[in-house]
């Protein structure tokens, strides 16, 4: 028995360290997971492939990247009518002059996961502002009287 007690004391200790240290990644976005996340939120389109993913997040103690990746999934399975009707909706924005009108769509959009969509629709309300809205010129100078 006096031999083994240092190796048991030692796999104790390692494995108290292995538990530690993947309890301290619980809840943290580590470089990896976060490569992983954006990775998949950019380029990967199977709804089973993103709700496993976010199944694996939520394990992970990352409930908020979860719920991305599940909108995610959802839009990739909604009805291709659904689909169509977003499009539609989505360049219709694209062609208004009013901003306000098309930062309510781009709003719709972010809340149900569409990223990309909502990014285009704020990049174009921006250029909308810039030359659409005019500020009027009020001179400061004293009025003259004669």
């Amino acid at each position: 028995m006096g031999p083994l007690v240092p190796v048991i004391g030692a796999a104790v200790l390692g494995g108290a360290a292995w538990w530690r240290a993947k309890k301290k990644a619980y809840g943290k976005m580590t470089p990896e997971r976060k490569k992983i996340f954006e990775q998949a939120m950019k380029s990967l389109s199977d709804p089973v492939k993103l709700r496993t993913l976010a199944k694996g997040y939520d394990t992970a103690g990352l409930k908020a990247e979860g719920d991305e990746l599940r909108k995610r999934a959802a839009l990739r399975d909604a009805p291709k009518k659904l689909q169509e009707e977003r499009t539609t909706a989505f360049r219709k924005a694209l062609t208004t002059t009013d901003p306000s009108k098309v930062k309510l769509v781009a709003d719709a959009f972010q809340k149900i996961g569409a990223y990309g969509a909502a990014q285009k629709l704020r990049n174009y309300m921006k250029d909308l502002g810039a030359t659409s809205i005019k500020t009027p010129t009020v001179s400061t100078a004293p009025e003259k009287t004669e």
